[in-house]
């Protein structure tokens, strides 16, 4: 069931510019839910015209670093210390 939730979200998301769905990953990394460890989990299979080097530069400039290893096909994003700290 789940991967077919998945799929759906990425169909309907193919119709969206490039300009759009960034738009959406900024929305949904600010909003998204946290895990026990920190990062916010993001599938990159719903952001069809966005590509990793594409996801990072983005967020890097909201101020998150992506987590690379052991993220089982996943965007594991966490948010910087400096950034926390400029909130304040």
């Amino acid at each position: 069931m789940s991967l077919f939730v998945m799929f759906l979200e990425g169909w309907k998301m193919r119709k969206r510019t490039f300009e759009e769905q960034v738009e959406i990953f900024l929305t949904d990394l600010r909003s998204g839910a946290v895990t026990r460890r920190g990062h916010i989990r993001l599938n990159p299979h719903k952001y069809t015209k966005l590509r990793r080097e594409d996801a990072d530069r983005v967020a890097e400039e909201a101020g998150y670093y992506r987590q690379t290893f052991g993220t089982k096909g996943n965007w594991l994003f966490l948010r910087s210390a400096d950034s926390e700290d400029e909130n304040k």
